[in-house]
């Protein structure tokens, strides 16, 4: 059986996914009987039918909202989760977004700690309880069942790839052949920087945030004070963020 995908490709982003990702909620509940509609009809009843986006697992405190419209959308849903440490999950965040989005803060800065109410937009970043796994389980479960959710670990992709893709297989009802797929599985797509190139980036940026937001040419021994040697996570920081997992991310740190 093959696999017919539905959603997001390197191309496209469809409207209907989008709505249902970031829609208000009265918008989602006006739009959820046309959003049924237009997935139902590109299902196919030969093929295993797939949906999937990293967005359904939305960063600022919004991943429970996610299960509760994939619920509304499709009840009778399989879930596939897939985890990654979360200190390395964070780091590749926060460095991608000094390439992309113009980050300059240092990683600790961009650390929202607290689980408060803020409206997004003052909310830092890095939302701390978005790494919570144990919670974001919790929510799938409730709404689908443990016996529909496949969890699996990105550490295994990478380094137990045979076993991983195993796992899914037995999960979906459906032989999966590593080796004839191995040359595709092996290639990797948005390497990390390295810590010394994301602080280098973060120093244009600096730049270029204040001179915009100035209007004049920036000059300032904040540019200094990123020093290009450190670490992006330095050991205290891990510490205190692995303080702050202990217990809530699906046996990662215990």
């Amino acid at each position: 059986t093959s696999i017919n995908y539905l959603g997001k490709d390197r191309s496209e982003y469809p409207e209907w996914m989008m709505r249902w990702h970031y829609s208000d909620d009265q918008d989602f509940i006006e739009y959820l009987s046309t959003l049924v509609h237009e997935i139902e009809s590109r299902c196919r009843e030969d093929q295993l039918n797939l949906i999937s986006s990293e967005m359904f697992t939305m960063y600022g405190g919004m991943s429970h909202r996610q299960a509760d419209r994939i619920h509304s959308v499709i009840p009778s849903a399989k879930i596939i989760l897939v985890l990654r440490d979360p200190i390395n999950r964070m780091k590749s965040f926060y460095k991608f977004n000094v390439e992309h989005e113009g980050f300059h803060l240092p990683l600790e800065e961009c650390i929202d700690w607290k689980s408060l109410p803020y409206v997004f937009y003052k909310r830092k970043p890095i939302y701390l309880p978005d790494f919570y796994y144990d919670n974001i389980i919790q929510s799938y479960c409730k709404q689908f069942g443990e016996e529909n959710l496949c969890l699996l670990r990105f550490e295994d992709l990478t380094e137990k790839p045979k076993q991983f893709f195993a796992e899914l297989a037995e999960f979906i009802g459906e032989d999966f052949n590593y080796e004839l797929n191995k040359a595709m599985l092996c290639q990797k797509e948005n390497a990390s920087s390295t810590d010394l190139k994301t602080h280098q980036i973060r120093r244009k940026n600096l730049v270029h945030t204040a001179a915009k937001g100035l209007g004049i040419p920036f000059s300032s021994n904040e540019i200094e004070d990123i020093d290009l040697s450190s670490p992006v996570m330095p050991d205290p920081l891990r510490d205190r963020i692995i303080n702050q997992l202990s217990g809530r991310c699906a046996g990662y740190y215990v």
